[in-house]
């Protein structure tokens, strides 16, 4: 996701020619923006990194927010949110387009020009709010990626169980590695288990493909013996 938003807000950034182009995600408590380290800020420009009360929003920005529709300043003026610790300028006009995810407002992606006023072109507002539709669904791909990720790595954790050291006529040992992160989630599984008739069972098996769907047919093949 840290990659997704660094090249997203660099390259809108510099298409628009704006100072700034950043993320602020909504906080726990749905009462500020935390705008988020990966962002883009032009040359000589200092970067943000601070919480926002929604509090301190325009009157009504946040209500056109959650209903799904962009914010734009032409000129913000030099108010306390405006300026950093050393009273240099931070915003004298935005555009700020709402970010849903699952269907909720969950932040903005904000253009920013932090050295004069301007006044944004419709085709920029749409540009902007057409990137942030494309970022939310980029996000949401991403968090259900390492979501299944994550669930099929606990499986294939599950699966790759330690096996006797010693069977009746046999010492046995497991050395499992792979030559990619993301091979290791998936269809790999061993196991050596005693038969009914005193014999000893060897399996070694590869489900075809990788990811959830490949460690849960793991699962049934396993269970299965």
């Amino acid at each position: 996701m840290d990659e997704i938003l660094r090249i997203v807000t660099e390259r809108v950034g510099q298409a628009l020619k704006v100072s700034r182009c950043l993320c602020a995600r909504l906080s726990p408590a749905r009462d500020a923006l935390e705008v988020l380290s990966q962002q883009y800020a032009a040359p000589g420009v200092p970067g943000l990194a601070f919480v926002y009360r929604l509090a301190d929003c325009p009157p009504g920005a946040v209500e056109v927010w959650e209903a799904g529709r962009p914010v734009a300043s032409q000129d913000h003026g030099l108010d306390r949110v405006s300026l950093d610790a050393d009273g240099r300028d931070l915003t004298r006009a935005f555009i700020a387009c709402p970010i849903f995810l699952r269907g909720q407002f969950n932040g903005l992606f904000i253009a920013q020009q932090s050295d004069e006023a301007r006044v944004w072109v419709t085709d920029e507002v749409d540009f902007l709010g057409a990137v942030a539709d494309i970022l939310a669904l980029a996000l949401e791909n991403a968090r259900l990626y390492a979501r299944e990720h994550r669930v099929a790595d606990m499986l294939q954790s599950a699966f790759l169980t330690d096996i006797p050291d010693r069977m009746p006529g046999l010492t046995l040992g497991a050395n499992y590695s792979t030559g990619l992160d993301e091979s290791r989630v998936g269809g790999d599984y061993y196991d050596a288990f005693r038969l009914p008739d005193g014999r000893v069972g060897l399996v070694i098996a590869d489900v075809s493909g990788k990811g959830l769907s490949a460690a849960v047919q793991t699962a049934t093949v396993k269970y299965s013996l």
